[in-house]
């Protein structure tokens, strides 16, 4: 996997979203879902990355974080993809019953789109095949920026 280190500005986010957005189009060969992992520190930019990401795929409406929904879902037009599934798992613990979030059927779908912030809360579901991206603060206005893909 080739790994992306990026330091930018936090203008620079949508820059960053845009060049991602693009790649995901161009680079789609799974036969199951495509998920992307937001790791990081609160405040480190996973939902605004997402919402840009959003935007540039299409995607008119506000997205917000779904912390106290865990989940909410977004059509998408264009064909590559249907919705953009985003995921927020920062109030799940191990012993919750995720059921009601249908995740083998979410994967396994291609058309679907996922972002998951706070993926380490669900880890032993999440596939192999994830493209995680680590957020971290590099400085005040500067954040660091890896996506291994």
């Amino acid at each position: 996997k080739l790994c992306m280190v990026i330091y930018y500005l936090m203008k620079d986010t949508i820059e960053q979203a845009k060049k991602f957005s693009k790649w995901l189009l161009e680079n789609k060969k799974s036969v199951r879902a495509q998920i992307v992992t937001l790791s990081g520190d609160l405040g480190t930019g996973k939902t605004t990355f997402t919402q840009y990401v959003a935007k540039e795929l299409g995607i008119s409406v506000s997205v917000q974080s779904p912390t106290f929904v865990i989940q909410k879902n977004y059509p998408l037009t264009g064909g590559v993809y249907d919705q953009l599934v985003h995921i927020d798992a920062y109030r799940i613990n191990e012993k919750d019953n995720l059921s009601y979030l249908h995740l083998e059927e979410l994967f396994s779908n291609p058309k679907n789109l996922i972002f998951i912030e706070w993926p380490e809360k669900i880890s032993k579901f999440l596939p192999d095949t994830v493209i995680p991206i680590i957020l971290k603060h590099y400085s005040e206005n500067k954040r660091n920026i890896q996506i291994k893909i």
